[in-house]
């Protein structure tokens, strides 16, 4: 996979990842590119996709890869990558990667255990928290960015703004119309009238 179609690929996971999360996974990816240009194999992982995974080694052919079922992981809330550094390969200095992502809040490793690969945000909350619905908020670097529901709500109010707008055009261009066309009859009836008092004049 050449620069290009790594780069390609690191953005459409980055894409499907959560959205307070996605600034600090675009930071720490450009701060460890020359060092290890790295490439994200996972971002977003489905219920159904990790519930597959989990059975890799127990119920389907191959080496166990995770201990986390469907629902366990913070990849299938979009708060996890995993990352392949194409200079080093596994064999690259997972450890200074780790330290690279810290300066951008990410942890490095799963609660704990060892997962060379594997970067999450967690923000303070627990699995628990994230099954429960809870989201962990922009870090304050990036506070002035919208969330997904902040969007949403911005386009509602920006929306409502553009039909009341439309609508105050309306009634002007409505009251307008009705001016023009009492100005209209008004100087129908003048000129009438002077036409009435010529006549009587003759």
């Amino acid at each position: 996979m050449d620069d290009i179609q790594r780069k390609q690929n690191n953005e459409n996971l980055i894409s499907g990842i959560y959205e307070t999360f996605k600034p600090m996974v675009i930071d720490f990816l450009e701060a460890s590119e020359k060092e290890f240009k790295p490439r994200i194999l996972y971002g977003y992982r489905s219920i159904q996709e990790q519930n597959e995974i989990y059975a890799q080694g127990r119920t389907k052919p191959g080496k166990i890869v995770t201990n986390a079922k469907g629902g366990q992981s913070f990849h299938n809330f979009g708060l996890a990558i995993d990352i392949y550094p194409e200079i080093g390969g596994y064999n690259a200095n997972f450890n200074r990667l780790g330290e690279i992502a810290k300066l951008f809040g990410i942890e490095h490793g799963d609660r704990g255990y060892i997962d060379l690969p594997h970067f999450q945000y967690r923000g303070g909350l627990s699995l628990q928290d994230v099954q429960q619905g809870k989201r962990p908020p922009f870090l304050d670097k990036y506070n002035n960015q919208l969330t997904k529901e902040q969007m949403e709500e911005l386009k509602k109010i920006i929306a409502d703004l553009k039909t009341n707008l439309q609508q105050q055009i309306n009634k002007i261009q409505n009251d307008i119309k009705k001016l023009y066309n009492r100005v209209s009859i008004r100087k129908d009836e003048n000129i009438k009238q002077e036409k009435e008092i010529k006549n009587l004049k003759k």
